[in-house]
């Protein structure tokens, strides 16, 4: 982990590739703090094995409603109209995600995902910038 906070945002070139600072980083300090432009501080986290243990640690939360969710600049009306809006799944941690996500896993499996690839694949190719 590094001691150093990052300053986001950060320089890039193409919109849709991830700017050179994200892959040093990645090979320098997989988790690290970083400033939004709010002024507040995130976890900056990109090592797979890193990810993951977030995601399994209880401590750490996609909840935006809840208290100290990294949210950028809002005012007092803008918060609250963000934390009175409905959950989504992705915003949804632990059981509540869980029994949300069961209904659906079956639409992303690999055999699923796999049919739907080409499809995807010629909306990303022709919504592509020239920088690709």
């Amino acid at each position: 982990m590094t001691n150093s906070v990052v300053e986001l945002p950060v320089e890039r070139g193409c919109p849709f590739a991830p700017p050179a600072a994200y892959e040093r980083l990645r090979e320098q300090a997989p988790i690290s703090k970083v400033r939004l432009t709010s002024g507040g501080e995130a976890w900056w986290v990109s090592g797979h094995e890193e990810a993951r243990a977030v995601l399994a640690d209880g401590r750490f939360s996609s909840d935006r409603r809840k208290d100290g969710f990294p949210l950028f600049n809002l005012d007092a009306a803008t918060l609250q109209q963000v934390r009175s809006q409905p959950q989504l799944m992705i915003g949804m941690d632990g059981a509540e995600h869980s029994a949300v996500r069961r209904p659906v896993i079956g639409e992303f499996t690999v055999k699923r995902l796999a049919a739907l690839r080409p499809r995807i694949q010629d909306i990303v190719d022709r919504a592509a910038p020239p920088c690709w």
